[in-house]
């Protein structure tokens, strides 16, 4: 009697596992199972779906936006303007690409390894210190494209590089730092001064997130109600189209033919920076096209330099 029994039980309790191993698991996936017993011990549903507390963010969120013909990088923190730096950019044998890129991590005291172009062909490795063409810090992006510093600060400014953007030893490294305390778990300051102290030694900082870089090509454009030409440095076309639309508030200047071409000699060499006004006196038909009263300033930032002749 007691045997039949055990049978019983036993027979009962391989139905019951057969049966679980056999039950489609759609019917109920495995997290809704679980939610569901977590509901009926009194959790609720939106703890049970709470985000992770320690996804990474920014003290302050920084944007890079590079215009190639103005050889200018613009800093933007929280979406608000702060500073502008002069750069180097490609040459036009080796243009820098107009598009967008992150910076992913941050070198000091790098090393240069020559890479895979005709250019670097015969050219060794180059450790960190004066000699290095990538100077005190290098800001890593893709496709091989960085932005760093240069043993030639007098190329800041020029279409010189090959397809990179250099810029001057105190700019870049202050650039590099404000990036790095907001961006990384190094932040101490006395690290600056460890890095500056060791400059045979390469420290690599990689960032708990990207940073976005623009990079545009712009022979014109607007900026408190000064009109800045720059150099064509690649001889792109579109010159004219850009001047339209950055006037297109101000019909009363009439972009003819002659202006146009007038306007586009004067920024040969450097950018010429135009008031509204004395656009509108130059476009008069009633008065002659005349150079502007001053036409050796260019544009950085929020304020305008008089240009000095290039080294």
């Amino acid at each position: 009697m007691e045997t039949k029994y055990l049978n019983k039980v036993l027979i009962l309790g391989l139905t019951v596992v057969i049966g679980l191993f056999l039950s489609p698991i759609s019917e109920k996936p495995l997290l809704a199972q679980e939610t569901e017993v977590l509901l009926q011990q009194g959790v609720t549903a939106a703890s049970v779906m709470e985000e992770p507390s320690d996804v990474f963010q920014p003290a302050q969120r920084i944007h890079i936006h590079i215009n190639v013909p103005a050889t200018r990088l613009d800093l933007y923190v929280n979406g608000q303007y702060f500073d502008s730096y002069p750069i180097a950019i490609g040459s036009p044998r080796y243009k820098t690409p107009v598009k967008d890129f992150y910076i992913t991590r941050i070198e000091w005291n790098p090393s240069w390894y020559p890479p895979d172009s005709d250019w670097a062909k015969d050219a060794s490795i180059t450790p960190p210190g004066p000699n290095n063409p990538l100077g005190a810090v290098k800001l890593v992006m893709q496709n091989g494209i960085l932005i760093h510093g240069t043993n030639k600060p007098h190329t800041v400014g020029r279409a010189a590089s090959h397809g990179c953007m250099r810029m001057h030893k105190q700019d870049v490294t202050d650039l590099a730092w404000m990036i790095q305390s907001n961006y990384s778990e190094k932040t101490d300051p006395t690290l600056r001064e460890t890095y500056d102290k060791n400059r045979r030694r390469t420290y690599v900082i990689k960032l708990l997130e990207e940073v976005p870089v623009s990079i545009e090509y712009s022979q014109v454009e607007l900026k408190n109600e000064r009109v800045l030409l720059h150099p064509n440095r690649y001889w792109q076309k579109g010159f004219q189209d850009q001047l339209e639309e950055v006037l297109a508030m101000h019909p009363e200047i009439q972009l003819d033919a002659a202006l146009v071409k007038k306007l586009d000699k004067m920024r040969t060499k450097k950018t010429v920076e135009l008031s509204i006004e004395e656009l509108k006196v130059m476009s008069s038909p009633v008065s002659p096209v005349r150079e502007p009263q001053n036409p050796g300033a260019y544009y950085l930032g929020e304020e305008s330099f008089a240009a000095s002749p290039a080294h």
